[in-house]
């Protein structure tokens, strides 16, 4: 009785430190990589941010040049000549004046002023221009990364996928694995043959192999996403369903705003090229020291200044500026028909799209209704086999068929998913405008 009693302690103080143990390992929680984490990876992996900040410090830049064309503008210059031969200037008349002999070393120095006061709209176009391109180098970087994030979530679904099936096979190996100790016990009581038990025996070496495969693949996309990510994602890691925010949100393709921006550009370029025919207005401003060069009555460096108001108006710059006009309507034309054409093939791959969803969601019904039925089946023939009354195969075959529907199923499930995101994030590559 005391024996018994010391082994009744030793077995319930084991089988506690196993839960505690396990209970400690399951407290452990793997990393959770959600769709969303992912694609913000494979953007900082491209440097996105970075790019969009540097952009927008160049077109800062490029305003701050800009501002020369309404800003003063103040200029210096300064000449030396040396003449071998000088004009005697008393010798060319008959009266006693009292010239000066002139220098053979002539000098002087200027100091230019001036300041636009109307410019026919220059500056405020071109720094519209400058905008414009800043806005434009930021949606190449913008589409760029939109199609980082497609690759991501190719990759991200695949594992998922390949994660969701590891799930639904582990559950059918334990299925075979309790199946197979069943099938050991009547073996063992004579009630079926050897040839029973090792039909279970291959069927759960198939089904090894299966999980094998799989482990393979999730591990696969898992390490093409770590490279793309530029962060290591380990097979312990989990991912999850995408969320319902990330499901349902839209994102315009770039492209279309590409085309929009180019036509204001279109638009902007015929107004400046109107503002360099319409008249201009400056004030200018010159001032001189030194020795002109036909000062023949004082050898002295003298100081004098200029100052006044220039109206300048071209006259043969408007047939340029109407060739201009010309060649920017025929490129307004041609991006209309590039937006239509933007346009119709993003409608075409919507309604594709649209499509294949519609067949997944039916398929994914399909599948739930056919793992009801075989699942059913499968446990009304474990019962009849675990009495003898049917042979193994029967029952394998039913267990077979239930885990291709749910497998069938969750890739429909998931798939429906995927195309649900894509068809919000249609961009059309290689459009010419």
């Amino acid at each position: 009785m005391k024996w018994l009693l010391i082994s009744a302690m030793t077995a319930a103080i084991l089988a506690l430190t196993t839960i505690y143990a396990g209970a400690q390992q399951n407290d452990t929680p793997n990393k959770v990589l959600t769709l969303e984490e992912c694609r913000n990876l494979a953007r900082e992996s491209i440097g996105d941010s970075r790019n969009a900040t540097l952009v927008q410090e160049g077109a800062k830049i490029r305003e701050s040049i800009l501002k020369r064309i309404i800003l003063p503008q103040v200029a210096t210059a300064g000449l030396t000549s040396y003449q071998t031969h000088t004009p005697d200037m008393g010798a060319l008349v008959n009266h006693q004046i009292d010239f000066k002999q002139l220098s053979k070393w002539q000098y002087g120095g200027f100091l230019l002023f001036g300041q636009t006061i109307y410019d026919g709209g220059e500056y405020r176009t071109k720094r519209l221009l400058t905008n414009l391109t800043k806005e434009e180098e930021l949606l190449d970087i913008e589409q760029k990364a939109l199609q980082t994030e497609n690759i991501a979530d190719e990759l991200y679904f695949n594992a998922l996928l390949a994660e969701k099936s590891l799930e639904i096979l582990n559950i059918a190996h334990n299925r075979l694995q309790n199946d197979l100790k069943s099938i050991e016990s009547l073996f063992s009581e004579g009630v079926i043959y050897r040839k029973d038990v090792m039909l279970i025996e291959m069927q759960l070496l198939e089904s090894s192999h299966r999980i094998s495969g799989l482990e393979i693949e999730r591990e696969k996309c898992l390490s093409l996403l770590s490279t793309l990510t530029g962060n290591e994602i380990t097979p312990e890691t989990r991912l999850e369903m995408p969320s319902r925010y990330i499901i349902e949100t839209i994102t315009e393709d770039p492209a279309l705003r590409q085309i929009d921006i180019r036509s204001e550009q279109i638009d902007a370029g015929r107004r400046l090229s109107l503002s360099k025919v319409l008249p201009r207005v400056e004030l200018y401003a010159l001032g001189h020291y030194g020795k002109w060069g036909m000062n023949v009555f004082s050898d002295d460096p003298l100081l004098s200044g200029l100052a006044g108001v220039a109206i300048i108006v071209p006259i043969s710059d408007w047939r340029t500026h109407y060739r201009n006009k010309a060649l920017s309507i025929n490129e307004k034309n041609r991006l209309e028909i590039s937006r239509a054409n933007l346009e119709l093939q993003t409608e075409l791959k919507r309604t594709e799209i649209e499509k294949e969803i519609a067949a997944c969601e039916k398929l994914e019904l399909q599948a739930a209704e056919m793992a009801s039925k075989y699942r059913e089946l499968a446990d009304e023939l474990r019962l009849m086999m675990q009495k003898g009354e049917i042979s193994e195969n029967e029952y394998l075959t039913a267990l077979n068929m239930q885990t291709q529907a749910e497998l069938g199923r969750e890739y429909h499930r998931i798939e429906k998913i995927r195309k649900i995101i894509l068809s919000h994030r249609i961009f059309i590559d290689n459009l010419d405008y």
